[in-house]
């Protein structure tokens, strides 16, 4: 039933937006009122109402208090989402399941952890015991926001880290990818301008494409992203928001230093520009490291994490903490999206979290992930490959699972990870996290470490015929 009434809603945005364009609902026009124009239409008065709410954030309606919808009389050009270059985004996606699908790959550049590190948790015997609960609910939708038990330990979470939040500020979801699949609804246009950091997550850039943004990157620093390139970005192109991990970025394992945080929330709320914090790997961080939403309470900053890196990647369970006015417009979203997600899945998570022994646990894997960068660095650096942020010697800082690494005698990541392939390996090309054509750089996510991977780091270009001595 969702799928169907977001398909009539598309549908009838896009009718309504041919009207426009070709002048048959004239500049200025009043538009039928919500509940004639939803009985013609055949649509439900609520669905008919995110029509003309999509049709306002995209520029061509304009709502009056109390007067109904106008076409805006001097509208913007209208963007059509389809009309924009998703080529590239698409073929690096197709390379990635390509690859992953391959079962036979040692997955050395994944961006979880191997299932038997996460097994101590007993994630089968929660599912067992959650499902055996008379109250089990496996029939019907769950409550809006999400499971209120699970809600209420994610506000404890967040208070531990000095974010004050309210309940009506938090909203469950099917992991961090549908949470900023609603953000993107929620604050932005087709054809806005967004910031995200050089190298960035890679389902974020094609999300950001797909919707019609205009992306621009900002070059990420050890300490955090550059901020005289942020500020030039500001003043030139007036973004709307900025898309950052703030603390073990992915890919580059790095967290941003106080004094740096400080100044871009400072920098955010000079600009108007709303900071999206996705905090997915905070659990394996130093609890000491400070959060951008520390600094600004939700105002200015919208953060996004989840457990699918610490509990489950198939049981997919995020959130979202925002104002209140942010949430109640995400709340509408995901109610026409999705309605509400699985409360048996958030229930398993909460009994993982309540239950069980997970902040044993993460102290056991932040340990695991220790001992795997230190190893895995020493071994790239004695077979010369340069580790980014720190080339000199083997000393890291860095938490985390992975480490962003380049051989001198490759420019080019796809043919890099088209030979580790044949080696059985796969590895995360940088082109993946990029918004330029080509990269040198992959990712290793050090839970992998073997010695299938060893050796093939010590003799990289030994197999890759013509492909090696470039510069």
């Amino acid at each position: 039933m969702a799928e169907l009434a977001m398909a009539d809603i598309d549908k009838w945005v896009e009718v309504f937006r041919q009207q426009i364009e070709q002048r048959n609902l004239p500049r200025g026009y009043r538009m039928e009122s919500i509940r004639a124009a939803a009985s013609r239409c055949g649509l439900s008065r609520y669905a008919l109402t995110a029509v003309y709410e999509r049709l306002e954030a995209m520029g061509v309606l304009e709502a009056r208090q109390g007067s109904g919808f106008y076409v805006c009389r001097t509208p913007q050009a209208v963007r059509n989402s389809s009309s924009f270059p998703t080529d590239d985004v698409l073929d690096v996606a197709l390379l990635i399941r390509g690859l992953l699908d391959r079962n036979d790959l040692v997955k050395c550049g994944s961006g979880t952890l191997p299932p038997d590190w996460l097994e101590e948790l007993e994630l089968s015997q929660h599912i067992k015991t959650v499902a055996s609960l008379p109250a089990t609910n496996v029939y019907s939708y769950g409550l809006e926001r999400g499971f209120q038990p699970l809600l209420e330990l994610v506000q404890l979470k967040l208070e531990a880290m000095q974010i004050s939040v309210r309940q009506e500020q938090l909203m469950l979801t099917r992991g961090v990818t549908e949470a900023l699949n609603y953000l993107i609804r929620a604050l932005l246009s087709p054809g806005d301008t967004v910031l995200v950091e050089a190298p960035s997550y890679y389902n974020l850039i094609g999300l950001l494409r797909l919707a019609g943004m205009q992306v621009i990157a900002i070059e990420r620093q050890p300490d955090g992203p550059d901020l005289q390139q942020l500020q030039e970005a500001i003043e030139q192109h007036h973004p709307k928001a900025f898309f950052l991990q703030s603390i073990l970025h992915n890919p580059t394992g790095s967290s941003i230093s106080p004094g740096k945080a400080f100044r871009l929330v400072s920098a955010a709320e000079k600009a108007g520009m709303f900071l999206i914090e996705d905090d997915i790997y905070g659990d394996l961080a130093d609890p000491a490291l400070i959060r951008l939403a520390t600094l600004d309470q939700l105002d200015k900053v919208i953060y996004v994490s989840g457990f699918s890196k610490t509990v489950s990647a198939d049981l997919r369970v995020g959130f979202i903490a925002a104002s209140a006015d942010i949430m109640a417009r995400l709340s509408k979203i995901k109610l026409l999206e999705s309605i509400t997600g699985s409360e048996f899945v958030e229930k398993v998570v909460y009994h993982s979290l309540s239950r069980g022994n997970y902040k044993k646990h993460i102290d056991r894997l932040r340990t695991r992930l220790f001992d795997g960068r230190r190893e895995l660095r020493e071994v790239l650096l004695r077979h010369g490959w340069q580790c980014w942020g720190s080339d000199e010697d083997s000393s890291d800082s860095g938490d985390g699972m992975f480490v962003w690494t380049r051989h001198p005698d490759w420019s080019d990541s796809l043919e890099l990870a088209q030979h580790a392939a044949r080696a059985g390996l796969w590895v995360a090309p940088g082109k993946a996290f990029v918004t330029r054509d080509v990269s040198p750089w992959i990712r290793l996510n050090v839970a992998y470490n073997c010695p299938k991977l060893f050796d093939w780091l010590a003799q990289p270009g030994q197999k890759a015929g013509t492909s090696v001595s470039r510069s």
